[in-house]
């Protein structure tokens, strides 16, 4: 298997025109001409970030030609490299497999499109980019370099984190750590290098209809909420974001913790579900009381929830947590207690990392005061590693309670690959490491 060059992350299609070609003959060979164009943008912010913007325009040259739609096309996608990137531009090959990425994300839309047309699915011809992505390496403002350029570049010592090249370093970050700025834009690229991994191994072997039990519903909703913060955490690339990376972190850290701990209690899931209820309970009951003391008409849809469910969860909640008036986990513990029952890692995050994190969730200076400017990506850093960690471990819950290892033997190799890709300094080490991981 070829090593993963960059991480495709999301794509836009600005702009789609499919249309029958009334001339056309079915029963003679396709041929039409395909002109392409594309562009490379680099993210300001994340030097290992960039976009890349293709438009396509397949048509009848002459009359002899035989083609089934004329199509055109303008797909805009967003990726994330794997292979060091230098100031001075993104190294041809990893734009060439960008491209190839991108058509391919546009022959499928196409095929769709066209599955119902009147000359059946179109799919779009193979293409290669070689030629031109090559010949735009020439242009200097087209931020393509040539491969032979990267490596000359990094081997001179260009692109290494506190290097002599000080105007390489972005303005707003000149006077800060420059290796603790390139740490984070790795670690960065980690979130989203295990979330490719998700995308391609995990979600899709979930199905949503699936004829689930309690126990897994709880493993998979827990898994969705943190889906949801990881989709959120990847898109703060500033260090100006610092609090809410660190407050994401501290979430994804209090999920992956609970996931844990669903397949350590023999309960759990019973547990987890009453506990919702008894949350629902509570909050009914404080409008139900907000209302009455400050004399507004009072909801029916609490006053009803109120009374067809009390007693039943009254009931779950003794049975529960007989010694809590008011338990603020389904577990009965604080995430301190949590952890430590957990053991390694979650005790060791615990004790290194929790508190710091929850000053960024809470009102206050601790944590932000009189600190320099060159702290704040420092502190994106430390957040960054928790999220990393709580989401491996999120993952490793999600395939063992769900014995997806059933379906694919390699997938927590294929786990591992995805987190220490991103730390590989080319090609090279990157095919030695999947080596090492997956023996092909």
């Amino acid at each position: 298997m070829t090593p993963t060059l960059l991480n495709f992350i999301d794509y836009q299609l600005s702009r789609l025109h499919v249309e029958p070609e009334p001339s056309f003959s079915p029963g003679d060979p396709q041929r039409a001409q395909i002109q392409t164009a594309f562009t490379v943008g680099r993210d300001p912010e994340q030097k290992q970030r960039f976009e890349v913007t293709l438009s396509a325009n397949i048509y009848k040259g002459s009359a002899d030609e035989n083609a089934a739609y004329l199509v055109e096309f303008t797909i805009a996608g967003q990726f994330w490299s794997n292979v060091l990137l230098t100031p001075r531009g993104v190294p041809a090959l990893i734009v060439i497999n960008a491209l190839s990425l991108l058509y391919g994300a546009a022959r499928g839309i196409v095929g769709q499109v066209t599955a119902g047309g009147v000359h059946d699915r179109f799919v779009l011809p193979s293409l290669g980019f070689d030629g031109l992505v090559r010949r735009g390496a020439d242009d200097p403002e087209s931020n393509i370099i040539t491969d032979q350029e990267h490596n000359n570049f990094v081997s001179d010592g260009l692109a290494a984190p506190g290097s002599q090249h000080d105007d390489l370093i972005p303005e707003k970050h000149r006077g800060t750590d420059s290796s603790a700025i390139e740490l984070v834009s790795r670690l960065h690229g980690v979130l989203l290098s295990i979330q490719s991994f998700d995308n391609m191994e995990v979600r899709p072997r979930i199905r949503d209809d699936a004829n689930h039990t309690l126990a897994e519903e709880c493993v998979i909703g827990t898994y969705l909420r943190t889906l949801a913060n990881i989709r959120t955490i990847v898109l703060l690339k500033d260090a100006g974001n610092f609090q809410a990376i660190a407050m994401i972190a501290r979430a994804l850290f209090e999920l992956a913790v609970d996931l844990r701990l669903q397949r350590q209690i023999p309960d759990a899931a019973d547990r987890v579900m009453a506990f919702a209820q008894v949350e629902k309970l509570r909050a009914a009951r404080k409008e139900v009381e907000i209302a009455a003391s400050s004399e507004t008409e009072i909801s029916e849809v609490h006053e009803k929830f109120i009374n067809d469910n009390s007693a039943k969860i009254e009931a779950q909640r003794q049975a529960f947590w007989p010694n809590q008036k008011r338990p603020t986990h389904w577990s009965g513990m604080s995430v301190r207690s949590q952890a430590h029952l957990l053991g390694s890692p979650f005790d060791e995050m615990y004790r290194s990392h929790y508190q710091e994190l929850s000053w960024y969730a809470h009102a206050g200076l601790t944590g932000v005061a009189n600190l320099e400017a060159s702290a704040f990506p420092l502190i994106c850093g430390k957040s960054y590693e928790v999220a990393i960690e709580s989401y491996r471990e999120t993952l490793r819950s999600v395939i063992e309670q769900l014995n997806l290892s059933a379906v694919d033997g390699d997938i927590e190799k294929k786990l591992e690959l995805a987190r220490l890709l991103p730390f590989t300094s080319g090609p090279e080490q990157a095919a030695q490491l999947h080596f090492e991981l997956l023996g092909k």
